[in-house]
C-alpha cells in the first residue's frame, strides 16, 4: 500500500496473494463517470491505480493492424487528463499486467525486458533482460516485500529489487509459463505451468519445494485464501475439461471440481472462491461445496470481490459489466459498454478497484471509470 493512498490497486489480482479483493466498503453504481479513448491501441491490461492517478499498459498492435501503434505506458489522472506517456519497446502484443512498487511502476513485456519507470513523470529508470522464449513474459508482475516477482515464458522465475532491477534470486521450474502470475502466502510463492504442473517455492531465496501435477494446462493465476491457507488455481485438460483445485501448503490436492470452459482466475474472498467463464458465474465454499451457480450469455473474465458484490466485464465486441450479489448469486445491475469503432470494446482483463469506482481496460483503447 502506498503512504497515504487509502485504497491502491497495485497489481493486475490486488496484490501479492492474486485473491482479486479489495478490502473498501462501499458498493459502486452502474454510473460510467468516465469514457476516455486514449489513442494507442487495444489495452488488454488492469488498469493500475494508486494516489489519485491510474497508469495503463497499451496491447501494441496485434489487434489494429498497420495502423496501431507500440506499446506504451500511459498515466491518467481522476478527471481524465493525460499525465504523461512513456515509450515503450516496439515488441509483440503485450498482456502481462505491470505492478506498482513504491515510487515506481515496473512492466514485463514480451521481449523478455523488465523495465520500471518514474511514476511522476514516467522516466525510464533501469531495464533487465530475463529472457530470449517466444512468450517474453505474459504473465502479470507480482509485488512482494520492495521487490518484484516475475515469471518467464521459458519456466524462468526472478525476484529482482525495485530500486535498481537487481537480481536477487532466479529459478528454473523446468517448464514453459503462460500468462499465469506468481501468488504469495504463508512465505510460499505458488506458479503454474503451461504442462499442468503447480511448482511452489520458498519466495524469500528461490529454492524449490516441490511440485503437483493437476492438469494438462495452468493459463490462470493461483490465489492463496489466507483463512483456508490453500492456493487455488483453475486447471484444464484435453477435451477441453476445467477443474478447480484447491492445494493446501504441504503441497497436496484438498479437493477439486469440475467447472464449465472458462479462461479466467478465481477470485478467494474470506468464505467463497469465484469462478466466472463462458455463460457461468459460480461460487464455491473453501471446503468445494458449491453455493450458487448463474447461467447468463457472455465470456465473462476474472471478477473483483468489494463489499459483499462481486464486479466483472464481458469479452465481447458489445461488451456487458455485471455486478452480483457475492452471497446469493443474484444479479444486482448490468451496464452495456458498446463498442465505439470498428473494433470491439472486449473487457479482456479484470477491472481494479479504485476511490472513484471500478476501472476497466478494453479492446477498443479505452479507460471506462
Amino acid at each position: 500500500q502506498e503512504p497515504g493512498d487509502e485504497n491502491p490497486w497495485i497489481d493486475a489480482r490486488g496484490g501479492a496473494a492474486n485473491t482479486g479483493v479489495s478490502h473498501m466498503t462501499r458498493r459502486i453504481a452502474s454510473t460510467v463517470s468516465l469514457d476516455i479513448d486514449l489513442q494507442a491501441g487495444a489495452i488488454d491490461t488492469t488498469p493500475l491505480y494508486a494516489s489519485g492517478v491510474f497508469y495503463l499498459f497499451t496491447g501494441g498492435d496485434l489487434w489494429l493492424g498497420e495502423t496501431g501503434s507500440a506499446p506504451k505506458l500511459i498515466a491518467v489522472d481522476s478527471s481524465g487528463d493525460v499525465l504523461w506517456v512513456a515509450e515503450t519497446a516496439d515488441t509483440m502484443y503485450e498482456i502481462s499486467a505491470p505492478c506498482i512498487i513504491g515510487d515506481r511502476i515496473v512492466i514485463g513485456s514480451s521481449d523478455g525486458n523488465v523495465t520500471a519507470f518514474d511514476r511522476s513523470d514516467g522516466q525510464q529508470l533501469w531495464s533487465v533482460k530475463l529472457t530470449d522464449h517466444e512468450w517474453g513474459i505474459s504473465s502479470s508482475l507480482t509485488p512482494y516485500r520492495g521487490d518484484v516477482i516475475v515469471a518467464a515464458g521459458d519456466g524462468s522465475l526472478h525476484r529482482l529489487s525495485s530500486d535498481d532491477g537487481a537480481v536477487k534470486w532466479s529459478t528454473e521450474i523446468g517448464e514453459e509459463v503462460y500468462n499465469s502470475k506468481p501468488a504469495v502466502g504463508d512465505g510460499i510463492l505458488a506458479i503454474g505451468g503451461n504442462s499442468g504442473n503447480l511448482y511452489f517455492l520458498n519466495v524469500s531465496d528461490g529454492s524449490t519445494l516441490g511440485s503437483l501435477a493437476l492438469g494438462d494446462r495452468i493459463r490462470s493465476s493461483p490465489a492463496f485464501g489466507t483463512g483456508s491457507s490453500q492456493f487455488f488455481v483453475i486447471t484444464s485438460s484435453v477435451g477441453s475439461e476445467y477443474r478447480l483445485v484447491a492445494v493446501s501448503l504441504d503441497r497436496t490436492k484438498s479437493w477439486e471440481v469440475e467447472i464449465p470452459l472458462t479462461i479466467s482466475s478465481p477470485v478467494v474472498a474470506a468464505d467463497a472462491v469465484f469462478v466466472a467463464g463462458l455463460d457461468f458465474v459460480t461460487a464455491f465454499d473453501h471446503e468445494g461445496g458449491n453455493l450458487w451457480t448463474v447461467e447468463r450469455q457472455g465470456n465473462m473474465m476474472s471478477p473483483v470481490y468489494l463489499d459483499g458484490w462481486l464486479y466483472l466485464g464481458t469479452n465481447e465486441a458489445n461488451a456487458t459489466v455485471i455486478c452480483l450479489n457475492a452471497s446469493s448469486g443474484g444479479i444486482v445491475w448490468t451496464k452495456s459498454v458498446p463498442r465505439s469503432g470498428v473494433i470491439g470494446t472486449y473487457l479482456f482483463a479484470p477491472p481494479s478497484v479504485s476511490d472513484g469506482g471500478l476501472a476497466f481496460a478494453s479492446g477498443d483503447g479505452r479507460l471506462l471509470i
